[in-house]
């Protein structure tokens, strides 16, 4: 590695960001990326703490392991099903980006609120298989906007958001 390499590429890495990131399509489905993203890891932390009050409230049995199974299973299903649908995103996808984001408010609200160990394993299956579902739509979107050898870096850029602002949201909840 010479000094001459090591600027050529951090110029070719730092063109492609430019590139990629003045793409609103991009800058849009990465925002919502990063943020779903980082509900979802979140959500994943705390749900079986959740699972656990919920069950020293009542006498239920336990299925933790077999929601993962199941949710995992209709997840991969779900972003499957992308693959089969002919739908302009560029049109409908802010639409589909809100209403999906809103259900999975509405979702980890009434998980968050209830005693039934049952309406959190299903909701914990909804949340799952939404996100897997709407993240494989992103992924696409933001694709088919880069240059092939771009994918990485706007990929780990994105990755690396939402894991900043789960340690944000993670300090700010650990602090209250």
């Amino acid at each position: 590695f010479s000094l001459t390499n090591i600027k050529r590429i951090k110029s070719m890495i730092w063109a492609d960001f430019l590139a990629a990131y003045s793409n609103r399509n991009v800058v849009q489905w990465s925002i919502w990326w990063a943020a779903a993203t980082c509900g979802y890891l979140q959500a994943m932390n705390y749900i079986q703490p959740l699972w656990q009050s919920v069950v020293e409230d009542g006498d239920a049995s336990i299925y933790n392991g077999a929601m993962d199974c199941i949710s995992t299973f209709l997840g991969a299903l779900s972003a499957f099903s992308v693959s089969y649908l002919s739908v302009d995103w560029n049109n409908t996808g802010e639409l589909v980006l809100a209403c999906v984001s809103l259900i999975q408010a509405v979702v980890l609200t009434v998980m968050g609120f209830t005693n039934s160990i049952v309406v959190t394993y299903i909701g914990y299956v909804i949340f799952r298989v939404l996100y897997e579902f709407i993240i494989t739509i992103a992924g696409y979107q933001v694709a088919k906007s880069l240059k092939s050898d771009s994918y990485g870096l706007v990929f780990g850029i994105n990755m690396f958001m939402s894991l900043v602002i789960q340690t944000v949201v993670t300090i700010i909840v650990i602090d209250v």
